[in-house]
């Protein structure tokens, strides 16, 4: 229990990290000068205590009209044991009991834990097996679904895959 308790806070610290920067950096050192795969980016730094590098693959989409963010999603190898974990910053207006959720292709949806929310939107995370990531790797459609506050139908926030196979493989 206490090592679930743990991931949980390791998870939320995360977030918390993901929320208070783009692009997103996790060390005091200089950052790497991103790299640009289509629609995704990846940053990478390597701090004194850490081991190995660490990469995060991000993609922003912002809204045509008025250039606001519509939606952040950040993948990264940020668990406790170096495991997947995704999270995402919400639009504002989002039902939180509906919750939100990550569908990829045809499997069965992740749901996505809403953590904070602030002026600026919400923050939600999963952790991700190495399988969904394989698959996440190939898959034609990927969406980020939420309920709007008053909307019978949830919103499916289409993210873009051009580039994401490449993106993922340098976060191994």
């Amino acid at each position: 229990m206490a090592g679930n308790k743990r991931r949980k806070l390791t998870i939320l610290a995360a977030t918390t990290a993901l929320s208070l920067t783009a692009p997103v950096v996790l060390a005091a050192d200089p950052p790497a000068k991103p790299q640009q795969f289509d629609k995704w980016e990846v940053t990478c730094d390597k701090n004194a205590t850490a081991k190995a590098e660490r990469c995060i693959a991000t993609q922003v989409q912002t809204l045509k009209d008025g250039g606001l963010r519509l939606i952040q999603v950040s993948i990264g190898k940020l668990g406790p044991q170096g495991e997947p974990v995704i999270v995402t910053a919400l639009p504002l207006g989002i039902f939180i009991p509906g919750g939100a959720a990550l569908k990829i292709d045809g499997m069965a949806p992740i749901p996505l834990t809403i953590t904070q929310c602030t002026a600026v939107g919400c923050m939600a995370q999963a952790q991700l097996s190495d399988q969904t990531m394989t698959t996440m790797s190939d898959a034609k459609r990927i969406v980020v679904s939420v309920q709007p506050v008053g909307a019978v139908q949830p919103l499916d926030i289409n993210l873009q895959t051009e580039g994401m196979k490449a993106a993922l493989a340098k976060l191994k």
